[in-house]
């Protein structure tokens, strides 16, 4: 509309400056009733906020259950000769299967950005459940087959459909960002917390089922899961630093890249040629507490912050996949370093 107005300046310049004015007036008002309207929306007894949360827990449970057996089936059973002798395939199981499921779920990402104008998102997320749950009951299958004389055509299948599984709950997972990006920020971080929320449960059930109490799935698993939950669940109060000064807190976390290299990390099955910097246990645990919570926190503050940098409404779903792009993108620059790392520590070894 101000690009028709300015057509008139030639003509009548003093009744082109009074409509566009009246223009703008109606724009701004327009602006705030819409931003008025987002930010009173009413939740009977929080059933929206409570479908978002379950939503993030239901995306990222399929992937949380495969994490907590793939070591003891896949790399100390599945993938062994006769069971027993390490082979090729179980010593590089964890590796490729990390990196496997980040890269497609960080190119389906990418894809959906570029697709994201026209559509109905709730229509790929359903395609994409059902190409998840097509996914889990093809490794529940593979439960009651014996692969022993084809280990390497069994790790070949189970990579794929990592793979598979990964760029179909990356594809949701942008879709729910994209959906929740237009409401209140309560409700995109409603899907930070039910994800996080989702790896603590499942890290507590495997601890159950175990019926043992290891240091990994205590320092480790259940403390990183449970304080990015309560760091995620945190931020839907405290919204602090605010959006022009949270990089500085995010750049702080550089800490944890130089700290657990150099803390008392032993790759499996292979010496350390560098000296150990930190030698204490509970350092070591209480860096993971401020790992996890910051990782939940800052994380969820990104994600509320980035839809409201436009009022567009648009624009903010792009914006929100954008950020749930570039939040895949570090866990997959991550697991890249972290590989990279271990081979520094162990002197290339392997």
């Amino acid at each position: 509309m101000i690009e028709n107005s300015e057509k008139y300046v030639h003509s009548d310049s003093s009744t082109n400056i009074d409509s566009e004015t009246e223009l703008i007036s109606v724009s701004s008002k327009d602006v705030e009733t819409e931003t008025q309207q987002s930010e009173e929306i009413e939740d009977t007894n929080n059933y929206v906020f409570l479908i978002f949360l379950m939503l993030g827990f239901g995306a990222l449970l399929p992937w949380n259950m495969f994490l907590n057996i793939s070591y003891d089936y896949y790399t100390m059973f599945k993938l062994r000769e006769n069971h027993r002798n390490a082979t090729w395939f179980s010593s590089n199981f964890q590796n490729a299967m990390t990196i496997s499921a980040q890269l497609p779920s960080l190119a389906f990402s990418v894809a959906n950005i570029f697709f994201a104008t026209k559509g109905d998102l709730t229509n790929r997320m359903k395609i994409c459940l059902a190409v998840v749950q097509a996914m889990v009951v093809f490794t529940i299958v593979f439960i009651y087959i014996n692969t022993s004389s084809w280990i390497g055509l069994f790790f070949v299948a189970t990579i794929i459909s990592i793979i598979v599984l990964n760029a179909a709950n990356g594809l949701f997972q942008n879709c729910m960002f994209g959906l929740a990006s237009p409401f209140p920020f309560k409700y995109t971080n409603a899907i930070i917390i039910g994800q996080n929320f989702c790896g603590t449960a499942v890290t507590f059930l495997a601890m159950v089922t175990k019926l043992e109490i290891y240091f990994m799935d205590v320092a480790i698993f259940l403390n990183f899961n449970l304080f990015a939950f309560l760091g995620s669940l945190m931020a839907n109060w405290v919204q602090w630093p605010g959006p022009d000064t949270i990089w500085i807190f995010v750049a702080a976390r550089l800490w944890f890249v130089f700290y657990f290299p150099a803390a008392n990390y032993r790759p499996m099955g292979y010496p350390r040629v560098y000296p150990v910097l930190f030698h204490s246990t509970w350092f070591f645990v209480l860096n993971v507490t401020i790992f996890a919570l910051s990782s939940g926190y800052l994380s969820s503050l990104i994600m509320m912050y980035a839809p409201r940098a436009h009022e567009e409404p648009q624009i903010q779903r792009m914006a929100g996949m954008l950020a749930s792009f570039f939040l895949i993108f570090g866990i997959v620059s991550g697991l890249i370093a972290s590989w990279q790392i271990r081979l520094f520590i162990t002197g290339y070894a392997n």
